[in-house]
């Protein structure tokens, strides 16, 4: 059984059933019958919409072999206040269990954030290192480029003036 009214939202105050068996707070009844009947006699269940009479007849006014057979449609219930005492202590069990959730949640959260904020870090000085690495071989690259061909020109100078002297024509006089 639920431990609240369906019309107020709230813990029972006071509960009486109806004859279709629906729980509800006296005063949320009453206030209900009062604002929907139409006839002052029978009313309609707000969950079901199932009829019942509101009038009971008083069993003064009737002979006592009758009593038996009269019988008021809205009854008075009794909630078990030791259920409703542990199902206390369950729910404020979970929602302190909820809260701790919560909260380890937001601590695992920060710490994964802080984490990927290193490796974000790492990562940059590893794209830096790596730039300037790149930087220095394609300089170096271009430095033996260069003295290669310079050195390919010297070769060829050399062999030139090699080449020269002895094939050089004579001088005449």
């Amino acid at each position: 059984m639920a431990c609240e009214c369906a019309i107020c939202l709230f813990e029972y105050q006071d509960p009486v059933s109806l004859p279709c068996g629906h729980v509800y707070c006296s005063r949320c009844v009453s206030d209900h019958i009062s604002k929907t009947t139409t006839d002052g006699f029978t009313a309609l269940c707000p969950t079901c919409r199932k009829s019942f009479h509101i009038v009971a007849p008083s069993l003064q006014t009737l002979a006592s072999p009758f009593h038996r057979y009269i019988m008021p449609s809205v009854r008075r219930v009794y909630i078990d206040t030791e259920d409703m005492r542990k199902l206390k202590e369950k729910a404020k069990a979970l929602e302190a269990q909820v809260h701790r959730l919560k909260k380890d949640k937001k601590r695992v959260v920060k710490e994964q954030n802080k984490r990927l904020e290193e490796k974000s870090e790492e990562l940059e000085r590893y794209k830096s290192k790596y730039q300037k690495l790149k930087e220095t071989k394609t300089k170096a690259s271009g430095t033996k480029r260069s003295s290669g061909t310079c050195s390919t020109m010297d070769a060829k100078r050399s062999r030139l003036e090699k080449s020269s002297r002895f094939s050089s024509p004579k001088r005449l006089r």
